[in-house]
Formats: C-alpha cells, structure tokens, sequence
C-alpha cells in the first residue's frame, strides 16, 4: 500500500484529503487544528451511503498528526496544501524531520497557488516536483485538478486524482497560474453573481428560498449551455427583457470588470511567488 502525507488540511487540503481517501492508500494527515479530524471518520461503516455511493467507500487509513516532526519514515509523495507565505517555514520543519526521523519522499506535491516549480526546487533539493491545482468540488467527485510536473510523477498523481473529476495537465508555471485564475478562482464569479442575484429576487417580493432554486435552476441552464456560443442570442430577444439586463450590464463595464478581476488575479499569483523568492534570499544572506 503506498503512504501518503498531507500538510495542512484546510479548505484546500480538506478536498485533496477526501480524494485521495479513495486511493486506498495510508494517509497521514499534519494539521495543528485538533478538531479538523471531526470530518474524516475512523471507521467505513461511519460514511453514509448515499453520500460517497455503496459498492466502493473511500479507505478511512488516516492517521491525523498536530506536527511534521510526527512524520516518519518512507513516504511515496508529501503533499502541500499551506499557504504560500508559511512554505519556507514547512521546508525547514520537513529537513528537520528528514534528520531527526528518517522521513524520506523523493516526490514534493504542491497545492499552493502561485509558488513556481523552480522556486520550490530551492526549497526542496534533490526532489520530484509537481504542482497541482485543485478547485473546491474535488472532494465530491466533480471538480477539476490541473497538474504540472514529469511524466512519471504525472502519471501517478492522475492515477490519485482521477475520482475527484477532470484532469488537466498543464505545460508550464504558466498555465498552472491560469488554470488558478480561472478553475480554481472562477467559480467565484458565478457565486458572487447568484448571491446579488438571490438577493433582487427576494427585494422583488420572493422567499429566499423560491429565490435561490430560481438562481440554482439559472446556474444549472447556464453550464447546460455553455458550450453553444449562440445562447446568449438564444436568450436575449431584441427588444426584450433580457436585451435590456445585457445593456445594463454593459453600461456598468460588466465585461471589464470581469476581464479586471482575473488579471489580478493573475498578478497576484506572481507577486506570491517573488514574495517567496524574496524570502529565500534573505534567509541565506543571514545565513
């Protein structure tokens, strides 16, 4: 059976969690937060049926740790699901346990957003790195995960993603940043859009709850039909009401403001990468 660790098991490394629970693999899980446990039970007959399907629940072979010097012995890939500003520092602690405990892994997975390959190789010499990007329904089997890395570790982390959903492989730090910006990141857009969406229809004298199955059945209809770049014209009747939203939108910079956001996004995940690289070099110039 192939082991598995997980640091950090927050929003993100919550859903890897629950993916990788399905591998069938032993999984020990580094968490200062007690309590994050709670949502992994100990036990298969503690999973309901309904929730994860009848004829095959997820392996429950996690062990939960408060601390990477807990670790130890041979792992056949460390995942890293921190945030990017608490790297350096889980590196270091990883040496420590690498020295004091024998902890070996010649694979390094990345989940953090915007970290590039070379930067991490600073941190981890000597060792496969890939990177992957998740987004939130990974863990319920319909997300998507991007991965950047060699064609053997590649092959491997494809093999322990495949039941959260699509598999992407990306070609460069690049494209993983985007893939961020837009899978990972986008999801947000459309949530926003609902929750004002929800809240008009409530204004306009409909039960929240009325409103939010109108807005859900909207979401639905929209991902039903994103693949035809004709339903926009489909919908929007000249002259009608739908003519008159778009027009709306338009003279609020929708399309701008949308164009905006994934640019900074974009940005963003760069400006995470130098921050880390800047923290390096100064570490080795006090050094």
């Amino acid at each position: 059976m192939k082991k598995l660790a997980l640091i950090g098991v927050g929003k993100m490394g919550s859903q890897v969690l629950k993916t990788l629970q399905k591998s069938h693999c032993a999984i020990s899980a580094v968490d200062k937060n007690p309590n994050v446990k709670k949502s992994f039970p100990s036990r298969r007959d503690d999973y309901p049926k309904y929730a994860i399907g009848i004829d095959n629940p997820p392996n429950p072979s996690i062990t939960f740790l408060p601390s990477i010097q807990n670790l130890r012995g041979k792992y056949d890939s460390i995942f890293l699901a921190v945030k990017p500003n608490e790297i350096i520092n889980v590196s270091q602690e990883i040496q420590k346990a690498e020295l004091k405990n024998s902890l070996n892994s010649s694979t390094i997975v990345s989940c953090l957003a915007g970290v590039q390959t070379d930067t991490l190789k600073q941190l981890f010499p000597g060792k496969n790195i890939v990177r992957i990007m998740p987004n939130l329904t990974i863990g319920q089997g319909k997300g998507l995960t991007s991965v950047l890395g060699k064609e053997n570790p590649f092959s491997q982390i494809r093999t322990l993603f495949t039941s959260g959903g699509v598999i992407h492989k990306s070609s460069s730090d690049d494209d993983i940043d985007s893939v961020t910006c837009l899978a990972a990141s986008g999801p947000v857009y459309f949530l926003k859009t609902a929750e004002i969406m929800i809240s008009e229809g409530i204004e306009m004298g409909l039960s929240e709850k009325e409103s939010r199955i109108l807005v859900n059945s909207a979401l639905m209809s929209a991902v039903l039909s994103c693949d035809n770049t004709q339903t926009i014209n489909n919908i929007a009747s000249p002259g009608g009401i739908t003519e008159r939203a778009l027009t709306t939108l338009d003279q609020h910079n929708f399309s701008e403001s949308i164009r905006s956001a994934i640019r900074q996004s974009w940005c963003r995940a760069k400006n995470l990468d130098s921050n880390v690289r800047y923290q390096i070099t100064s570490a080795k110039k006090e050094a």
